[in-house]
This record gives C-alpha cells, structure tokens and sequence, in this order.
C-alpha cells in the first residue's frame, strides 16, 4: 500500500532583520485566529489561483 504521509516544508525567519521580524509577528497572530497549517495553505491557495486566473 502507498503511504499517505504529509510534506513537510519547513520555513526559517532570520529574526535579525527587521523585515523577517515584522512578517513573522504577523504571521503569529494570523496562526492564532486560523490555525498554522490553514492560513498558509489559504495563503498559497489565493496565490495560485491568482496566477491560474492570469493564464
């Protein structure tokens, strides 16, 4: 049987600059309300519909 397993992508702030920072404060308080997992796979979804809608 194949295995059903999750990709995992791991992602790194340098929380050294102030731009990685400011995105990663953000992002803590988008996981709160959604949920880590939920929000960036909402996030990724509008981006790939944007540019599926571009074609």
């Amino acid at each position: 049987m194949a295995s059903n397993k999750p990709t995992i992508i791991n992602i790194s702030f340098k929380t050294s600059t102030l731009d990685d920072q400011i995105l990663l404060d953000w992002l803590e308080q988008k996981f709160l309300e959604y949920g880590k997992s939920n929000y960036i796979k909402n996030v990724l979804r509008e981006k790939m519909l944007e540019e599926i809608n571009k074609e």
